[in-house]
């Protein structure tokens, strides 16, 4: 209760300049080399490698193409952007029956965005890997960041389970005009 009082006195999160929103979303253009580490268990970890080939669409929003995981056939698209009132990233491969959407902010460092994914965690069996309720990206560099997934345990307390190192190989394609997608 008290936290949605002085949310209400808090009132709406304040609208981002359109300027800042091209130039931090300009960020993720580029080609990118892939290391996701995972934990399967308490005391194993795995780790595949990828590539990343990531465009920004407009000035608000940027279209990643993940592929190559483990060797495996794989393929993954992210968008990510602001709508105007928050950052917002939808997820899907060819790995799992649905799509994860994710809703938050930018951060001094980067994003942190919390899932929305309440229908799926009903489901058993829904996904092979762990649900995500918070990713946080961060810059660490103007060529490197990461991604870093956590869910939260029974006590509400979080654990990382996956990361994801991205380090620019090449310079983004071409941005794609809004223009062109119509």
């Amino acid at each position: 209760m008290i936290c949605l009082f002085a949310c209400l006195l808090r009132g709406p999160a304040k609208a981002e300049d359109w300027q800042d929103v091209a130039n931090y979303v300009k960020q993720y253009q580029g080609k990118w080399d892939v290391q996701l580490t995972a934990r399967a268990t308490e005391i194993r970890q795995l780790t595949f490698h990828g590539t990343m080939v990531s465009n920004v669409i407009g000035d608000r929003w940027v279209l990643s193409d993940l592929t190559t995981f483990g060797g495996q056939g794989f393929a993954g698209h992210e968008v990510l952007g602001y709508d105007g009132k928050k950052w917002v990233a939808v997820w899907v491969d060819d790995t799992e029956p649905h799509m994860f959407i994710d809703e938050g902010e930018r951060t001094k460092t980067g994003v942190k965005l919390e899932s929305h994914n309440v229908n799926l965690k009903k489901r058993e069996g829904a996904s092979t890997l762990p649900l995500v309720d918070l990713r946080t990206d961060e810059w660490n560099g103007p060529d490197q960041y990461s991604s870093h997934f956590f869910r939260k345990n029974p006590d509400g307390s979080l654990d990382e389970f996956m990361t994801i190192t991205l380090r620019r190989v090449a310079p983004g394609a071409q941005k794609i005009a809004a223009d062109k997608l119509q």
